[in-house]
């Protein structure tokens, strides 16, 4: 026979949320095992009408994606919703258990009070990084955020047909007004309010801009795994995609050249500038120009060489010297760079579209 919950008190008290929660009628519950088969059914019928709500419920329970997939994967052993019900009763009996033993701040403004829990809200502007699509109606986006860094949030109904405009707010490139429940860095935030915060003129909208944003948000995602707060990074992204937004057309591969040589810098790998007629070419792994028979694994060719240099001590009021085909070729060498200098940065797949689209 299953233990009296009441002789447990932070299982009653677990219990009396999870119900709340849930929708579960707590006066028919006779005991832990009782009360977990009662949220099995639940969760059940949620995963098999309205996941989204599901997911919903689980943020709000405070269960987190981490342990939710671990257990998933054990699938063949224990029937997802059984699984899914023991993660949500032991996860409430231990936030019992920490609110008995931690004081609770008072509550302060930007932070929101539910369900017997205190959850800080948040609100920045974000660059859309990534969507991916999620249940029927909502997605998942990986956004660059003024005050948090990268975070991932989902959205909910923003894909359903009543919603017309929300799926395009989150556009890769496009800055907007974010204001979500903030949780951990690698926990997956709730969406409250958003709103566009700039309304591009080609971005989106004209296919070759489109693309050459497509190819440098692929490698901002590649180099920067910001989880804290950059905002010179933030604001150079930000200036950038504004200004790629109002560029005239021939100056698009000297602006991502100079977009890919100005990430470096900020991402603390920036080349030294130390060009010469006797250190013609720029080497990969030591960042700076040496004479053009070192290492030939590792240099840059000399026209590529001074097309670099040329960017590292030019106005940028002039076009930049060479053929299209050092600059793609120097491009080519940028992204070397690039995987010298950090761990697991992945070749750019966006490159040959991009390449096509613009010949």
């Amino acid at each position: 026979m299953d233990e009296d919950p009441n002789k447990r008190p932070e299982e009653q008290e677990a219990l009396q949320l999870i119900c709340q929660n849930l929708g579960v009628d707590e006066t028919t519950i006779d005991g832990r095992e009782a009360l977990i088969g009662l949220i099995a059914q639940r969760v059940n019928d949620l995963l098999e009408n309205d996941k989204d709500l599901l997911l919903s419920y689980l943020y709000r329970l405070d269960i987190s994606m981490k342990r939710i997939n671990e257990m998933l994967k054990l699938k063949h052993i224990i029937p997802p919703h059984e699984s899914i019900a023991r993660l949500i009763f032991e996860r409430q009996v231990d936030r019992v258990r920490t609110k008995k033993k931690y004081k609770i701040p008072p509550i302060e403004e930007g932070w929101s009070f539910e369900k017997n829990r205190i959850v800080l809200i948040t609100e920045t502007e974000a660059i859309v990084l990534r969507t991916l699509k999620y249940g029927e109606t909502s997605i998942i986006a990986e956004v660059f955020t003024l005050q948090d860094g990268i975070r991932s949030i989902i959205v909910n109904g923003v894909r359903s047909t009543r919603n017309k405009s929300g799926s395009s707010a989150f556009q890769v490139m496009n800055v907007l007004s974010l204001s979500y429940y903030n949780k951990e860095a690698d926990a997956l935030c709730r969406t409250k309010e958003y709103q566009y915060a700039v309304h591009y003129k080609r971005l989106g909208l004209d296919v070759i801009y489109t693309s050459v944003g497509i190819f440098l948000i692929e490698c901002v995602r590649n180099a920067v795994q910001e989880r804290e707060e950059n905002q010179a990074l933030y604001l150079f992204l930000k200036e950038r995609f504004l200004a790629l937004d109002a560029l005239d057309q021939h100056g698009l591969i000297d602006f991502y050249l100079y977009f890919l040589v100005d990430l470096t810098t900020l991402l603390g790998f920036g080349p030294l500038p130390n060009y010469e007629p006797g250190k013609p070419c720029f080497h990969l792994l030591h960042g700076r120009y040496t004479e053009s028979h070192h290492d030939p694994a590792h240099l840059v060719g000399e026209g590529p060489s001074y097309i670099l240099f040329r960017i590292l001590n030019s106005s940028r009021a002039a076009g930049l010297p060479g053929s299209k085909q050092d600059k793609e070729q120097l491009t080519d060498d940028l992204l070397r760079y690039y995987g010298c200098h950090l761990e697991g940065f992945r070749p750019i797949r966006s490159l040959e579209v991009l390449r096509t689209i613009m010949r």
